[in-house]
């Protein structure tokens, strides 16, 4: 997940991750490999690649309750509402990433985008309801993501 501001997350190891957030992650994934455990705030990401080898990440609680999924999504696979949406409002947007986020059912995309203005290159990341509505966009840190160039 995007994360705009200063808060970072701190890669940890398996063994830091409280037992209930540890045991909820195995019921239903216990399968995925290769997972990397990130810690922010109070909140633990696991990432790591679904069955269909796509790239995913689910946020719990300390307590062990699933705070968002997030799964990455291909620019062909962007629903047409919200790319009409994103060329609308956005026209001069360079799609960098896209990741579907639902968060305790608030179904989101989050776009991760590259936009000159005033021959300045800036980053945002675009936030839109299923609908195709604006819900959020915060600019972002640009970071060396293969040169800023769009993904296919």
């Amino acid at each position: 997940m995007l994360i705009a501001g200063s808060i970072s997350a701190q890669e940890i190891a398996p063994k830091d991750v409280p037992a209930p957030v540890f045991a909820k992650f195995n019921a239903f994934y216990g399968d995925a490999k290769k997972v990397k455990w990130e810690k922010e705030n109070e909140r633990y990401e696991a990432s790591f690649k679904d069955a269909a080898k796509k790239k995913m990440s689910i946020t719990f609680n300390a307590d062990g309750n699933i705070y968002e999924k997030e799964w990455e999504v291909k620019k062909k696979e962007l629903p047409k509402t919200i790319a009409d949406s994103l060329m609308k409002k956005f026209p001069a947007a360079k799609i960098l990433e896209i990741e579907k986020i639902d968060r305790s059912g608030l179904v989101l995309f989050e776009i991760e985008t590259a936009i000159e203005e005033n021959k300045i290159k800036k980053g945002y990341a675009i936030c839109f309801t299923e609908d195709g509505k604006l819900y959020t966009k915060e600019e972002i840190k640009l970071e060396n993501k293969k040169n800023n160039k769009p993904k296919a």
